[in-house]
């Protein structure tokens, strides 16, 4: 049985129809073609169903990132920028009027506040295109226990995952 297949059975188990969700099926183990999923992520979002190595399915939901232009206050001048996709992220959060620091100490490469939040209530990864859905899912095991929105910046678009109960 195909991951396509094993998506749709599992939906029906769960009492849910397949043909409800834009859902695309990978294995945890695949690199992720962000180039696909952002290109088939629309006003209504993607669904994606990962299958792992028990062939147990988790679900999550992919939409596209819109952050509120503002002033929400100064940016740490200091932090390093490893590389040129870093930097362009950290410049258009910045002309935005997002408030940037580093993210290490939530595994990720910012966190960003809105307003003058004592809390972030983002944190940003910088991705290029090698990164394996089981790096995605611990990023977003982190994010969700920091209660953090997790946001994935990948070639000037701005993606968000959340894990969803079907």
């Amino acid at each position: 049985m195909n991951k396509k297949e094993m998506i749709a059975e599992d939906l029906k188990k769960r009492g849910r129809n397949s043909q409800d969700y834009e859902m695309r099926g990978y294995g945890y183990d695949e690199n992720i073609n962000f180039g696909e999923i952002i290109e088939s992520t629309n006003d209504n979002g993607l669904h994606v169903g990962i299958v792992d190595n028990e062939l147990e399915i988790i679900y999550y939901k992919i939409d596209k990132h819109v952050w509120e232009q503002g002033n929400f206050g100064e940016s740490n001048d200091e932090i390093r920028l490893e590389d040129d996709k870093h930097k362009r992220a950290y410049e258009q959060m910045t002309a935005m009027g997002l408030k940037v620091n580093s993210g290490f100490k939530f595994g990720a490469d910012y966190r960003v506040y809105s307003e003058n939040e004592e809390h972030a209530p983002w944190i940003v990864i910088v991705c290029n295109n090698e990164m394996k859905w089981l790096e995605m899912a611990r990023a977003i095991r982190v994010s969700h226990a920091v209660k953090k929105n997790l946001v994935f910046w990948v070639n000037d678009a701005w993606i968000t995952v959340k894990w969803i109960r079907l």
